[in-house]
């Protein structure tokens, strides 16, 4: 069942009118500049949270004229609904910061000693990628210890959380944890690259031979 068609369901619980139900939903999908003709409506986490907001304020307005039942049902439904929200909202924030930490490594660039007067050849990866950990947040929190070690906990245990389902963030991790080389990273970009490349090139002559 689709984020929409859960919406739907917990509208038509509220026994709110299709019409009605209409205008509510397509008033917050136009402010996010949603095209919504009923087909592979793709929706941004910010209007997924606005829509569970809107459903929860009619929830509580009609808490009066619903079912006990049908409320505690409603409910459950919105808090799974959030639950998987905070999930993904989290899982992009981890990506995005490792992105920022292996984007080097994807370029072939590693840390010099200009960049990092600590670093030389004897430094172990593990200490290497901490440390640019701990730079990017020094960044983030213009240095400030107090927020950079909190900051630094929490996208340890959020890595450790999401990387169980997540093969990118797994490589991440054993990087981290120094059971893989950085040079992993720039072999796995290239056989994905690689496969890209081959896969294309498989279509092309798929496409040739049935032009012919």
């Amino acid at each position: 069942m689709s984020f929409l068609e859960n919406i739907a369901m917990i509208f038509g619980s509220l026994q709110v009118e299709c019409k009605d139900f209409d205008d509510i939903v397509g008033t917050v999908l136009t402010n996010y500049n949603v095209e919504h003709n009923g087909k592979n409506v793709i929706l941004s986490l910010l209007c997924k949270e606005k829509l569970l907001e809107t459903c929860l304020t009619h929830i509580t307005e009609n808490c009066g004229n619903v079912d006990p039942v049908h409320y505690l049902a409603m409910m459950k439904k919105v808090s799974t609904l959030m639950q998987d929200i905070t999930h993904s909202t989290e899982a992009l924030e981890v990506h995005s910061t490792v992105d920022l930490l292996l984007n080097p490594l994807a370029r072939g660039n590693e840390i010099k000693e200009n960049a990092n007067p600590n670093y030389n050849s004897k430094v172990k990866p593990e200490m290497v990628m901490t440390d640019r950990l701990f730079e990017l947040l020094s960044k983030k929190h213009h240095g400030d210890k107090t927020l950079m070690t909190k900051d630094a906990s929490l996208f340890i245990r959020l890595l450790k959380k999401h990387a169980k389902n997540d093969v990118k963030l797994q490589i991440f991790e054993k990087i981290l944890k120094n059971d893989l080389d950085d040079s992993f990273w720039r072999v796995c970009l290239e056989l994905e690259s690689s496969i890209v490349t081959l896969k294309r090139q498989y279509q092309d002559n798929d496409n040739k031979i049935i032009k012919h």
